[in-house]
């Protein structure tokens, strides 16, 4: 006999709930989309998790099983394989971007260029210069 579901309570739930901190909060979002992100790819190529885990050289199955907890803390390794073996983003590392984010690089300039230039533009005296 089916029954109806039945709403539980838990203080325990709730104190854990209460405890997370708006910042804990965006990291299990982070890790959330990232594993969404690599699980959308994967069904795009036709891949099962059997086929990244060989496409990133890991052996054990239950790796991709952490991988899709939406908990998982990925190394930074681990997100250049995945999105090696996906042909995706995951770790953007451009460099107008990266620069851009600061909001006081709004320069299209390389940063070679930029440090080049601040480089160039310091002037030290020697006495300002002990070693």
């Amino acid at each position: 006999m089916k029954t109806k579901q039945e709403k539980h309570n838990s203080s325990q739930i709730d104190e854990i709930l209460q405890s997370t901190s708006p910042i804990e909060e965006k990291r299990i979002r982070t890790k959330m989309l990232l594993a969404a992100k690599i699980e959308d790819a994967m069904k795009a190529k036709g891949w099962n998790r059997k086929k990244l885990l060989e496409a990133t050289g890991q052996k054990n199955a239950s790796v991709a099983t952490k991988w899709f907890s939406g908990t998982h803390n990925f190394t930074h390794d681990t997100l250049f394989d995945i999105q090696e073996a996906l042909g995706i983003e995951l770790i953007n590392l451009d460099e107008q971007d990266f620069y851009k984010s600061f909001g006081a690089f709004g320069s299209e300039k390389s940063a070679e260029e930029i440090s080049r230039e601040i480089k160039e533009s310091r002037r030290f005296r020697k006495k300002d210069l002990k070693i």
